[in-house]
């Protein structure tokens, strides 16, 4: 299981940064990634040795909350 998070919304681009995972085994299919609007989705090949999803964020809500909790702690 590997995790990479790579910024869906501002470049570069998931597809130029998975380029580098091919040696592990991933194959990426292209079309998958051209078609995603902001939704979990495997964007890997079915012959893929390795499985690449999407899976959208909202780190500014996730850091929102945690200091929220935080400042509530104190």
């Amino acid at each position: 299981f590997l995790l990479v998070a790579i910024g869906e919304k501002r470049p570069p681009k998931p597809a130029r940064r998975l380029r580098q995972f091919r040696v592990l085994g991933l194959e990426f299919d292209k079309s998958k990634n051209d078609n995603l609007r902001s939704k979990e989705a495997i964007i890997s090949k079915e012959s893929s040795k390795v499985v690449a999803m999407v899976v959208p964020t909202n780190e500014e809500l996730v850091i929102a909350r945690d200091t929220e909790q935080i400042v509530k702690a104190l």
